[in-house]
């Protein structure tokens, strides 16, 4: 048990709470952080009936790798949504037997196969988007990750590979904008967010729309575990030299360049 673990067992040892053991639990698969925070988040979590899915899997756990407090604040948001259970449920089984570090990306990666189960191909997933907001220019209204495309291969040769309905809304995103400059989008829990953000980066740059691209974070976590997921992306594209990361909105953007926003209704600015 590493320093903080110790201190968390003396400060739960003076003050009574529920289900003591359960947060115990927690924290042996937590890297070290605020203790105070770290038991109002465990003990709010653990009122949630989804919570018997972690408590149970951990009761069966001997050793696996830490899990960042960040991390485990948004797998435990993805549990709660009434949405993702039809998801877990589907996953649960290899949940089990899956480190709790890959569980958010096991729930998404489950997901895509439960919300496109009528989306076969991207060009109906663009369809969709096109009837339901209007259409775009030609270039956007097409697939461009056809096989034996450009964009076809890099797809086939890139680590994270995203599905039809989250190239369908990057195609479709990126074709808008000639019409709305800003975009609001929201994207649940589990459909592939951190997909769709880098694939409209392609688009945008492979197309010429833009010339640059910056990907702006609100923490640095959630900024370099993204970066690193998708530099291959990025390598294969050519685009690397085009592509910016940044935390918080703190820089000054060059003409001519898109700016995808992560969590944008947590980043302020003018």
């Amino acid at each position: 048990m590493e320093a903080w673990h110790f201190k968390l067992v003396e400060h739960m040892r003076s003050h009574f709470a529920e289900k003591n053991y359960e947060v115990l639990q927690l924290a042996l698969v937590i890297s070290p952080t605020d203790i105070y925070t770290f038991i109002n988040y465990a003990s709010e979590f653990l009122k949630m009936s989804c919570s018997f899915l972690v408590v149970g899997y951990l009761g069966t756990l001997r050793k696996q790798p830490k899990l960042i407090f960040e991390d485990f604040m948004v797998l435990t948001e993805s549990l709660m949504l009434d949405c993702n259970i039809p998801i877990i449920e589907k996953c649960k089984e290899e949940l089990m037997k899956t480190p709790l570090t890959d569980w958010t990306e096991l729930i998404e990666r489950t997901a895509s196969t439960v919300h496109l189960s009528d989306k076969g191909t991207v060009q109906e997933a663009i369809i969709e988007f096109i009837q339901a907001y209007g259409s775009v220019d030609k270039t956007f209204s097409t697939d461009l990750f056809l096989s034996g495309s450009p964009l076809g291969l890099i797809m086939r040769e890139t680590k994270n590979k995203a599905n039809s309905k989250q190239l369908g809304l990057s195609h479709y995103s990126v074709g808008a904008l000639r019409k709305v400059e800003r975009q609001l989008w929201c994207v649940p829990s589990g459909d592939g967010k951190t997909r769709i953000m880098p694939y409209t980066g392609v688009i945008a740059l492979k197309t010429g729309m833009f010339q640059k691209v910056y990907l702006v974070f609100d923490n640095q976590h959630l900024m370099e575990r993204d970066r690193a997921d998708f530099e291959d992306l990025w390598r294969l594209a050519a685009c690397e030299e085009k592509v910016e990361y940044h935390v918080g909105y703190d820089f000054e953007p060059e003409e001519n360049s898109l700016i995808l926003i992560d969590e944008s209704d947590r980043v302020m600015f003018e």
